[in-house]
């Protein structure tokens, strides 16, 4: 306990349970002797019981407020030199002269620090004394002493307009608090209405993408049955059927990967986890997308564990992010270079990397490699058309399996995709 109080008694007044517990608890631990009184009339009776050394006093109060009190103490003989400290709301700049007319010896702001309170009781308890040969007048600021050679009408007119403009200040604050509180509000049904939005926005991107996938599906299957069935056809209708076929599986590329971020964007992904041997996964994958690379006059390697790794994924969807990945890095590549997958254990992970020798992303590109429709200004090397919502699919899937996507890449010398899996 601090014994800064030195058992000197304080009478409280405040009808407020909660101001009057706090005040009670930080005067006692400072060691003065503390009596509680929840109006004025109360307080002024006990002060005449017991009278004590320094009084703090609410204003608003039931009964007899804080300056009636203040008043009669400075009316009673025995207690008319008793400090007193009112606790203002800093609601008018009237509080001050009428504290004063009463007989007030400080002011007491809420809400208030425990030090500041702890200084005002000390600097009222043990008051400056002033020298008989000094000229002027010493104050007690901040713990400090000052001597201040204004006379006391300039002193009380600096005091008032200071109170004064410490109300104006706190009236401003309270206004500009209500404006964040609006626009806070504001904001927040704008969102809900965004949110709103966008739901709907996503629900029927994925009606429309639905329904265009069995249309697209069709036009694709019979324009590759007549390229490969029908030796009928003219040079320039083996062209145009040609054009249908390509354009349809780009469309339906695009159908299926805003299928997919429909679904990864209204919370709707569900993952169909199995037990996956993911060495066999990896090697599958690669082997698919070995005509391509070929195609491209690009060599696809890939290294793999000893033995087989098994983990709980979603095969399909991470067949789709693998795909994905090495599709892009032969789509990207010049040929006469080389991309590598490469799948690693390590003690609590799985890591997969797939690495190109191509053209490299410009590092203030980089961010928008995993947003949806987030291009860069890199093209592929053999006219390949691109969605620009693959990457973005593939880093959702990733994290809904717990993992992470990492890129490091160098214009110029190619691009390494890192994606890792948790064990389990």
């Amino acid at each position: 306990m601090n014994d800064a109080g030195q058992g000197r008694r304080i009478l409280i007044v405040e009808d407020s349970a909660v101001q009057g517990t706090m005040l009670r608890r930080a005067l006692l631990g400072r060691g003065y002797a503390v009596e509680w009184a929840r109006n004025g009339a109360e307080a002024l009776k006990a002060a005449r019981l017991l009278p004590p050394d320094l009084v703090v006093a609410d204003i608003e109060m039931p009964v007899m407020d804080g300056y009636e009190l203040c008043s009669n103490l400075r009316a009673d003989p025995v207690l008319a030199r008793t400090p007193v400290i009112l606790l203002t709301s800093l609601s008018d700049p009237e509080d001050i002269v009428r504290g004063l007319n009463a007989g007030a010896d400080n002011y007491l702001t809420k809400p208030f620090e425990e030090e500041y309170l702890a200084r005002r009781i000390e600097s009222l308890l043990n008051p400056v004394r002033q020298p008989d040969d000094q000229d002027g007048l010493t104050v007690r600021v901040a713990g400090r002493d000052f001597n201040v050679r204004s006379d006391r009408q300039q002193i009380l007119n600096l005091l008032i307009s200071t109170f004064e403009n410490a109300v104006e200040q706190n009236r401003e604050l309270v206004r500009l608090n209500a404006d964040l509180s609006r626009a806070r509000h504001e904001v927040e049904e704008r969102n809900q209405t965004l949110e709103t939005l966008n739901k709907q926005k996503n629900e029927m991107l994925g009606m429309a993408a639905h329904d265009l996938r069995n249309p697209l599906g069709v036009i694709m299957a019979y324009s590759l049955f007549l390229l490969q069935e029908d030796s009928s056809l003219t040079e320039q209708q083996t062209m145009f059927v040609t054009s249908i076929s390509r354009c349809a599986e780009s469309m339906l590329q695009l159908v299926e990967d805003l299928l997919d971020v429909s679904a990864l964007e209204s919370g709707t992904l569900r993952l169909r986890l199995g037990r996956v041997d993911l060495k066999s996964l990896v090697a599958e994958t690669t082997r698919l997308n070995h005509p391509a690379a070929t195609a491209k006059g690009i060599e696809l390697s890939i290294s793999l564990p000893d033995e087989e790794l098994l983990v709980e994924v979603d095969r399909p969807k991470l067949e789709q992010v693998l795909n994905n990945l090495i599709t892009n890095a032969v789509k990207f590549s010049n040929p006469g270079t080389r991309v590598q997958v490469i799948l690693r254990e390590e003690p609590d992970r799985m890591v997969l990397s797939v690495s190109d020798q191509g053209q490299g992303i410009p590092e203030r590109e980089m961010g928008r490699l995993f947003r949806p429709f987030g291009r860069t200004s890199v093209r592929s090397t053999g006219g390949e058309r691109s969605t620009g919502l693959g990457l973005a699919i593939v880093k959702n899937i990733v994290e809904a399996h717990g993992g992470q996507i990492d890129v490091h890449s160098e214009v110029g010398r190619g691009s390494t995709f890192t994606v890792t899996l948790p064990r389990s």
